[in-house]
């Protein structure tokens, strides 16, 4: 019993050893995560024909657990029924080219799924042709098929050519987008394959769906930017952009498609041959495209103006300033439109029609339509080529005084029907705005001259001025008498510089219209040259501060405007008759006879001469204050000073007289 136990105990180590190995595998393959493979056990025969000839040998596709199908890849090998099989993608060791991969693929997803006994036959064939026939032909496992061998072989046939034409290693989407100028069009998506031979092939239109999003435009006449639509259908879109060109974008997307070269083989380690799969559809295609076209849509150009010259002088030119724009308006165009020109785009041109008014009397009053009767001084046209911007009118001469208005239009008649006259809109300005108005103030002359080139001292002397051109409204005009000088200043001497020259007074006239005014005179007392000059600081602003008479002057001496005072004339002295020489010689001592009173003798009085007559006062009627006053006062009081003198020694004269007559007596 002994010698039997040990070889009982010996046998049981190998045993222990063995299920603690399996024990540590079945851990390993437990806790081992499954990546590509996946177990999968086929069930039974899928579509084909069973031989009748030993009742096992079949030619079709294979069923598995899941419900899908496969073909045999290994022919010769033993029947993949009752196995579990294990699925990868691309395994090594099939030893088959990229183009025989490809074509595999095509067969598999196109006949795997068939339920049609002679189609699953046929592919099983083709898939055989591919991966080798254990030197036998097709015609042989043809006969698989019994009564239908002809008719399996010819399908293979066929299914090998069509593998060879349409198998494919890739597939990219397509999509097309047309835009028109009214706005809509249309946009289709695609499919096109690459081919394992060479070359590319579009995938019939209808196979597959995806999506099509679009950006500025939508479907139809809805509101859906988005909609899942067949590859090769085509979908109506509208652009909703407001720009002056329409750019829509279209992207289309399509997922699950199977146009891969990629196999998916089942292997089975009891040593039965390998089956094909059809590889699950998980590839994905996406395209975008752009299109863009002329905007149908209108817009609204407007104008705003401003004269170049607010005021000016007649024979001025002025243009008139145009910045061009577009106006805002619902459902037109935010900016200017264009047309297609030479495979780009041009601003549409305009153009804009400029006529200057007048001459108006008074202010024009702002109107949103044009006085009918307003007389024309030019029309001009501005030929908008550039779009939006800044543009200027043609000179316009103004031939006058008087208010002048810019007004512009722009119709739509003057531009091309090729160059999209139909989306300009019309435009008008208003009447007479404040940037538009023009005005040239009255050029007014006046000349002027006195009365006589000579005067008395003290003569109050007036100007007289000859109007022309007034418009009728006030104008002080003030006149200043500069002098005296004691030379008369040359014709044409500047006299503008009032400071350096005596002024003798000034007076003010207030002219309104044509004709002679005469100002108030001024006196002129002091002997010496003078002359007449005037200024104006013209007509009273308006409110805009624009004057219908402008300041002028005239500060240039004029022979017409000078005169001269002349010296006054200095009264005659009356002259003493001369004093005789008297000898005296001392008396001698007489004894008169008879003492007699002598009588004495009257002296001779010459006669008082006439005291000279006091000058002329006239009125003074300038605004010099009071020197002419006082100084014809110190006039007055020199003469009666000169005339008490001459009485005082004529008197004197008259007494001399008497004292020599009585010297003489006293002898």
């Amino acid at each position: 019993m002994n010698q039997l136990a040990a070889p009982q105990r010996s046998s049981r180590r190998p045993l222990r050893v063995l299920v603690l190995l399996i024990a540590v595998l079945a851990a390993i393959v437990t806790l081992s995560p499954v990546t590509t493979a996946q177990a999968l056990q086929s069930t039974g025969h899928g579509r084909g024909h069973l031989w009748a000839g030993d009742g096992t040998s079949w030619l079709g596709t294979y069923r598995l657990a899941d419900g899908r199908f496969a073909f045999c890849l290994e022919v010769g090998k033993a029947s993949p029924v009752g196995h579990d099989y294990v699925l990868s993608t691309d395994p090594p060791g099939l030893g088959l080219s990229a183009t025989d991969l490809a074509k595999l693929a095509f067969i598999s997803r196109t006949w795997a799924g068939t339920t049609n006994a002679d189609t699953a036959a046929a592919a099983q064939l083709a898939v055989w042709s591919i991966t080798g026939l254990d030197g036998r032909t097709l015609s042989y496992y043809a006969g698989r098929a019994n009564g239908s061998r002809d008719a399996v072989l010819a399908k293979a046939h066929t299914f090998i050519a069509r593998a060879a034409a349409e198998a494919t290693t890739a597939v990219a989407a397509t999509v097309t987008l047309k835009l028109g100028a009214t706005g809509t069009g249309t946009v289709a998506s695609g499919l096109t394959t690459t081919l394992s031979k060479g070359g590319t092939a579009r995938v019939a239109a209808g196979t597959h769906s995806g999506t099509i999003t679009l950006a500025g435009a939508k479907f139809g006449t809805g509101q859906a930017t988005s909609k899942s639509v067949a590859n090769g259908r085509s979908q109506t879109i509208r652009a909703t952009g407001f720009g002056p060109t329409n750019t829509v974008r279209a992207t289309v997307s399509f997922g699950d498609l199977p146009y891969r070269s990629t196999v998916t083989v089942g292997s089975s380690g009891a040593g039965t041959q390998k089956l094909l799969f059809t590889t699950a559809p998980t590839t994905t295609a996406t395209k975008s495209t752009t299109a863009t076209a002329v905007s149908p849509r209108p817009f609204s150009p407007r104008v705003v103006t401003a004269t170049s010259a607010a005021s000016a002088e007649a024979g001025a030119e002025i243009t008139d300033k145009l910045t061009v724009s577009v106006k805002p308006v619902v459902d037109q165009l935010t900016e200017w439109g264009v047309y297609a020109a030479a495979g780009t785009t041009k601003p549409i041109p305009v153009t804009v029609r400029s006529t200057l008014l007048g001459p108006f009397a008074t202010q024009p009053k702002r109107s949103s339509t044009w006085p009918s009767d307003a007389p024309v001084v030019c029309a001009v046209a501005t030929k908008v080529q550039n779009g939006p911007g800044v543009y200027r009118t043609k000179e316009c001469t103004l031939p006058s005084s008087g208010y002048f208005v810019w007004v512009e239009s722009i119709d739509p008649a003057d531009t091309p029907i090729a160059k999209g006259r139909d989306r300009v809109g019309a435009w008008r300005s208003a009447f007479a705005t404040a940037t538009e108005v023009s005005f040239v103030p009255s050029a007014p002359t006046i000349r002027t001259t006195v009365d006589g080139s000579s005067h008395e001292p003290g003569a109050c002397v007036p100007d007289t001025l000859i109007a022309d051109g007034f418009p009728g409204v006030d104008v002080p005009v003030e006149s200043l008498l500069l002098g005296p000088f004691s030379e008369a200043p040359a014709e044409g001497t500047d006299l503008g510089d009032l400071e350096s020259h005596p002024v003798a007074g000034r007076a003010q006239t207030v002219v309104s219209a044509d004709g002679t005014y005469r100002s108030p005179c001024i006196d002129a007392s002091e002997p010496g040259h003078y002359v007449y000059v005037f200024r104006s600081e013209g007509s009273a602003p308006r409110e805009d501060g624009s004057q219908e008479v402008p300041a002028f002057a005239d500060l240039l001496a004029h022979d017409d405007e000078s005169f001269a005072i002349d010296e006054p004339s200095t009264p005659e002295t009356p002259t003493a008759p001369p004093t005789p020489r008297v000898t005296v010689t001392p008396p001698v001592p007489v004894t008169p006879p008879m003492t007699e009173t002598p009588s004495t003798p009257t002296a001779a009085v010459p006669p008082t001469p006439e005291s000279p007559a006091p000058p002329r006062l006239l009125a003074f009627t300038g605004s010099v204050g009071a020197a002419p006053i006082a100084a014809a006062g110190a006039g007055t009081l020199l003469l009666g000073t000169l005339a008490l003198a001459a009485v005082r020694l004529i008197r004197r004269v008259r007494d001399r007289r008497a004292l020599e007559a009585d010297v003489m007596d006293a002898l």
